[in-house]
């Protein structure tokens, strides 16, 4: 029974941690290189352009940086989506930058 718990137990963190952005997937928005919104993470962007979950304020932040919502409009879906391009590490980034102020 415990064998059964601790697999399940390591299943399931690791499955957990693969939906969590990290510090080197996600980042805070700056402007002037000073973090705004409470550093408000969003998660990473996908091959589809889509960057789902994150801090409330995501959303938000990238609409103002890199312009509207191409997937379902608003926050609803828990999604934000835009162009993307993959860059040599592999890591999936905008290609739009509608405020070039916003970091």
């Amino acid at each position: 029974m415990k064998r059964t718990t601790a697999a399940v137990v390591v299943v399931g963190t690791t499955v957990l941690m693969g939906t969590i952005p990290n510090a080197a997937s996600a980042h805070p928005h700056r402007v002037n290189g000073h973090p705004i919104a409470h550093s408000q993470l969003h998660a990473p962007f996908n091959s589809a352009g889509d960057s789902c979950g994150g801090d409330p304020a995501a959303y938000g932040l990238e609409v103002a940086h890199h312009g509207p919502d191409l997937g379902i409009p608003g926050f609803g879906d828990g999604c934000y989506r835009t162009t993307v391009r993959q860059r040599a590490d592999g890591v999936w980034v905008p290609t739009t930058d509608r405020n070039p102020a916003i970091d």
